[in-house]
């Protein structure tokens, strides 16, 4: 989320492109041809922001920000300042400025830890980070109150961001594209981080998102 991590697996400044073992068993098609994970990132920001402002949850003012190294961004989260750099392996939203934010650093990584999957890698990461979006701008938009409400159940804030990352990706991408997400959630299901919990709950609360449950 808005808390510096790395993705799954693996004064404005940085480049602005615009205004996160095992097969699935999931019936999906074949995986689609590949982007780069830049490409699919800016691909995926453009179909959420799309799709969530359609459903009067999202808003035409976020933007998506991919850092180069020796870039910087910074972000308030009300009660303190966040410096991030683009020499980090970082993804996350910042409600101020409204933005999603992600390090080519951390695009690179997970290119290198999922060499079949990079845009699937980049794509899922971009979604569940505009899940976060929709959580800030559909609960008042006060930032301060955003940030401790997270703090008080982040695993739960995190697993509602990658339901709706689920629920854009089903009404945005091609069955090819939400298999390939598939794969990726399904590496290592056993994987925890304290922040976000087991990545098996994430593959189950993505299906639940597309699903529209």
């Amino acid at each position: 989320m808005f808390m510096k991590r790395r993705i799954l697996g693996a004064a404005l400044s940085g480049t602005l492109l615009f205004g996160a073992a095992g097969v699935s068993s999931r019936p999906y098609q074949e995986v689609g041809p590949q982007q780069t994970p830049v490409e699919a990132a800016i691909d995926a920001f453009s179909e959420a922001r799309q799709y969530w402002i359609s459903q009067n949850a999202g808003h035409a003012a976020t933007r998506l920000i991919i850092l180069d190294q020796n870039e910087s961004f910074d972000c308030n989260y009300g009660y303190r300042t966040i410096h991030a750099s683009g020499n980090e392996e970082v993804a996350f939203y910042c409600p101020d400025p409204d933005a999603v934010a992600i390090t080519r650093k951390s695009l690179d990584a997970a290119e290198a830890a999922f060499p079949g999957q990079r845009d699937d890698a980049a794509r899922f990461t971009t979604f569940h980070e505009m899940g976060h979006a929709v959580q800030f701008h559909t609960s008042g938009q006060d930032v301060s109150k955003f940030i401790g409400d997270y703090g008080q159940d982040p695993v739960s804030y995190e697993l509602q961001a990658t339901r709706y990352a689920g629920v854009a990706a089903g009404q945005t991408l091609s069955n090819g594209e939400l298999f390939g997400i598939n794969l990726y959630l399904d590496t290592d299901p056993d994987q925890y981080q304290w922040t976000h919990g087991y990545r098996r709950d994430h593959a189950a609360a993505f299906d639940a998102g597309v699903a529209g449950r």
